[in-house]
């Protein structure tokens, strides 16, 4: 019986490493691996103070790069194409990135969702917790933590 992996990755180096992670898992599992980048819809508060004009100028930025944007799963998954991992990606825009990794979790009834450890400043942490706290806190389902490389 094969098992069904969300893998959540972001702009950020480390989702390399979580999909190379997952690969293995899910050649090892013969497991089906759904990649999912959560786009900001908008600005929000949630993201700390910043002027109204650098608030527009992000907005104007997401919205005028769509294909960079498909690069985040894009790569991720020729990565698990080329390992022989049966792969689809998913892109969903949100204001609240772990609420909308749950309800993409629930409508496709993942058995496990595969994230990274994000590395914040103490301060961060208790002021603003990471997607991946977060995910741990509020899913019913397995949360799998692939650490942070060490440099």
């Amino acid at each position: 019986m094969s098992m069904k992996m969300l893998v959540c990755v972001s702009s950020k180096e480390h989702a390399n490493d979580v999909v190379a992670y997952a690969s293995r898992l899910a050649k090892a599992s013969a497991s089906q691996v759904i990649i999912l980048h959560v786009r900001p819809k908008r600005w929000s508060h949630s993201r700390g103070y910043v002027e109204k004009s650098e608030r527009e100028h992000f907005s104007e930025c997401l919205n005028a790069l769509p294909e960079h944007l498909e690069q985040f799963v894009k790569q991720p998954c020729e990565i698990l194409e080329r390992a022989g991992v049966h792969v689809r990606a998913i892109m969903v825009e949100g204001d609240d990135p772990a609420k909308e990794i749950l309800r993409v979790a629930d409508d496709e009834n993942v058995d496990l969702i595969v994230c990274g450890a994000t590395v914040h400043r103490m301060v961060e942490q208790i002021f603003q917790p990471s997607i991946t706290a977060r995910l741990l806190r509020m899913s019913p389902r397995p949360v799998l933590v692939v650490p942070h490389p060490k440099k």
